[in-house]
């Protein structure tokens, strides 16, 4: 008896586990190509500055008004629509440029707010990187030149005040 349950159990579950592979297989999209998720990381740099731009000058405005308790509430509704609406907007990003797949479920805005606030500060950093990386690009690139055409020694005997001989 109790082996005929196992078996049940076992044939049930390599049914469910099964039919679920499946679905994942055929509803997983292939993994996004480099280029568009360059594209994706630069999109994403430019709605951190958006967001940065958002909490400075909507937070600043609204800021006092969230000090009083009687406008606290009606303050929070309005920076929170805002926040709702970049949120949504990278959540697009996301799901253009790296297939990301997000639950349709309410967030209370507080989260929304903490949320927003944590992608500007990492975007940002992002950006700076990406920004430095390719300034480093930039200057290896005249730094290789420099060296091909054969003018990179001149300018370091120039430099170091020596007449070249």
């Amino acid at each position: 008896m109790q082996g005929e349950s196992a078996d049940i159990t076992e044939q049930y579950l390599s049914n469910v586990l099964g039919a679920a592979l499946v679905e994942d297989a055929g509803a997983t999209p292939p993994p996004p190509a480099l280029l568009r998720r360059a594209a994706g990381l630069f999109v994403g740099c430019c709605t951190a500055l958006i967001g940065f731009l958002y909490f400075t000058v909507v937070g600043t405005a609204l800021g006092p008004l969230l000090l009083w308790p009687r406008t606290r509430r009606k303050t929070l509704v309005v920076l929170a629509g805002g926040a709702r609406q970049l949120t949504a907007w990278e959540r697009r990003r996301r799901s253009v440029y790296f297939g990301d797949r997000f639950p349709a479920r309410n967030v209370p805005d507080q989260r929304i707010l903490r949320y927003l606030a944590t992608r500007m500060y990492v975007g940002m950093l992002t950006s700076i990187v990406v920004g430095l990386l390719v300034f480093g690009a930039v200057l290896a690139g005249l730094l290789l030149g420099g060296v091909v055409r054969g003018t990179l020694t001149e300018v370091f005997v120039l430099s170091s005040g020596g007449d070249g001989s």
